[in-house]
């Protein structure tokens, strides 16, 4: 672990330079590619897109508006809209903007963050492919609905572990602040972080088990954002957060229908992958400082997909920082045979040939395309499960025993 604590991989190194040229190179090729292919929504048909609440945060800051009549949670969510209203074109072209400034910014700090944890370039690529071409992932989602405010999700999530690696723990409290005000899920991370640390000095027998550092940093993410809705409230401000939270768990509870749809958006985000890394899982993945952090911010994106809202696939997929990371640091030790015919797999669940992207996901087609992919995971899981027995008995002729590990 103490190798990992030394400043970010030196960006003058020849290969990691060239390395890092090319995947901005593909990053850009993307870009350019899918602003010029991917369908965008229709707002004025989509009543109920999280799009109207922004556009109204966008107008008050452009000056257009002078009231500030937002629901709750959007009401909270100034980053963007804000950074957005600076720009002088029509109101998408502003976020597309916003968005094409942090798609390099977020590509540059996981490929850093990998390099860090000497990943293999493979398992590096395979993960930046997942990111770039994935539907629900950084570039092609947010072309199909620009005015939203996930983008820098990836970014704010991924220095957060970066923070966690150093140790500096100081810096939650400028990264907190302006993470909280995008997007409250910083709060949740920051707080699991901060009992993940009580629980590890525990474990360790610290004299100190109250990390005060992070302590600060949860207080002053909430203050701010407690202040931020103080002077700007949302329409209905008694629907707070807590509250928010327990009637999606009541409504998960009254329909229990959402629980096979979470179940399927899992794999829709992370395909055979989260499968073949929970298989392959060790302790030493897991009782690991790093291994464990990961391990929980993974557990925590997964929750916060049936809790976090009514989009399953979308919200898990804003944990891609964590839930990826946690996955390549398991896959590390796994052969690369094994990995890339899981990759291939999984690439149904990229829907690469896909223009339409509003309601793709397991939470909004009907319970015939749910059970179909149920059927595709379950009959593909079953498969990749005896990987191992044929590529031992193709390769070897000896037949392996037992199952595969």
């Amino acid at each position: 672990m103490s190798d990992l604590i030394n400043p970010i991989p030196n960006i003058m190194n020849k290969r990691i330079f060239l390395e890092l040229f090319l995947v901005l190179l593909i990053t850009a090729g993307a870009a350019v590619f899918y602003f010029h292919s991917q369908q965008v929504i229709d707002y004025d048909s989509c009543k109920l897109c999280d799009a109207h609440n922004y556009a109204k945060i966008y107008d008050y800051f452009k000056g257009y508006s002078s009231y500030y009549k937002v629901n709750f949670p959007f009401s909270g969510r100034p980053f963007v809209p804000m950074l957005a209203s600076v720009f002088p074109y029509d109101i998408v072209t502003n976020f597309e903007l916003v968005n094409f400034i942090f798609f390099p910014l977020i590509v540059t700090v996981i490929y850093l963050l990998w390099r860090k944890l000497n990943f293999p370039i493979y398992l590096i690529g395979i993960g930046l492919f997942w990111l770039l071409f994935h539907w629900v992932g950084l570039i092609r989602f947010n072309q199909a609905d620009p005015i939203a405010v996930d983008v820098p999700v990836y970014f704010f999530h991924t220095l957060f572990i970066f923070v966690f690696l150093s140790k500096k723990y100081k810096w939650l409290w400028v990264l907190g602040p302006v993470a909280v005000l995008q997007k409250e899920l910083i709060i949740v991370y920051v707080l699991f972080l901060f009992i993940y640390l009580i629980v590890l000095n525990l474990a360790r027998k610290e004299k100190k088990y109250v990390n005060i550092d992070v302590l600060i940093a949860l207080v002053l993410c909430i203050v701010i954002k407690s202040v931020y809705g103080y002077f700007f409230p949302a329409i209905r401000p008694d629907h707070g957060s807590i509250r928010t939270v327990l009637s999606l768990i009541i409504e998960c509870l009254k329909y229990p229908m959402r629980f096979p749809s979470w179940f399927v958006a899992v794999f829709m985000a992370f395909g055979f992958l989260i499968l073949l890394c929970f298989k392959k899982i060790k302790q030493k993945h897991i009782y690991d400082e790093l291994g464990g952090f990961l391990f929980l911010t993974t557990l925590v994106a997964i929750l916060l997909g049936l809790i976090g809202g009514g989009d399953h696939t979308r919200i898990i997929f804003l944990g891609f920082p964590f839930i990826m990371t946690f996955i390549l640091w398991v896959l590390k030790d796994v052969d690369p045979f094994s990995v890339v015919i899981t990759l291939i797999a999984s690439i149904p669940f990229m829907m690469l040939f896909t223009n339409n992207l509003s309601w793709e996901g397991p939470e909004y087609i009907d319970i015939g395309r749910v059970a179909g992919w149920g059927i595709y995971i379950i009959g593909g899981g079953f498969v990749l499960d005896r990987i191992e027995y044929f590529k031992k008995f193709i390769f070897t002729g000896n037949r392996p025993s037992g199952n595969a590990d």
